[in-house]
């Protein structure tokens, strides 16, 4: 049930066209995310059939001092489980013309999905190009790192794709 419901909601991101001034969309077989802007507004949208089991709650190098927050962070954020809305005004929003699949929103958005008991706040929304650059390959990936505040503790969710699997307009 719950692949139908993420092959449905998936179906809506990718193919519905919104009638705003960007829009970034990456998407793979368990996953899809997109961003785009509608009126005075800009909508971060995710969906994962595996659910909260594949929430990234941490990156970063994993040390005995912060398996704590890591585990906290499964606890704190395990009613974002399976599909994300969030919005914020377009005004704290802006995007690079120049590269598109660069942007940031700094402020108060508002989580529209899933409806939670728990108490959610977010500030941070913006996207960062990589490279890894070895002597067998060259990799570019699009992160998007969304900023998650709940039980008085901040939790950078960063969700990394690889770059053919985006775009932007």
């Amino acid at each position: 049930m719950k692949t139908i419901a993420l092959l449905i909601f998936a179906l809506f991101i990718g193919s519905t066209t919104h009638a705003g001034d960007f829009r970034i969309s990456c998407g793979t077989q368990r996953e899809s995310l997109s961003i785009w802007s509608e009126g005075e507004k800009v909508y971060l949208a995710m969906a994962n059939s595996e659910g909260f089991a594949e929430l990234p709650v941490y990156t970063g190098p994993v040390t005995a001092n912060n398996i704590s927050y890591i585990k906290e962070g499964f606890t704190d954020l395990k009613e974002l489980n399976g599909n994300i809305m969030v919005s914020w005004d377009k005004s704290m929003c802006k995007q690079d013309p120049a590269t598109p699949m660069l942007m940031t929103c700094n402020g108060p958005g508002q989580l529209l999905v899933p409806k939670t008991s728990a108490e959610f706040q977010t500030f941070t929304l913006s996207t960062a190009l990589g490279n890894q650059k070895t002597l067998d390959y060259d990799y570019n990936t699009l992160n998007i790192n969304w900023g998650v505040d709940t039980g008085g503790l901040h939790y950078l969710l960063t969700f990394s794709f690889g770059r053919d699997f985006c775009r932007a307009k």
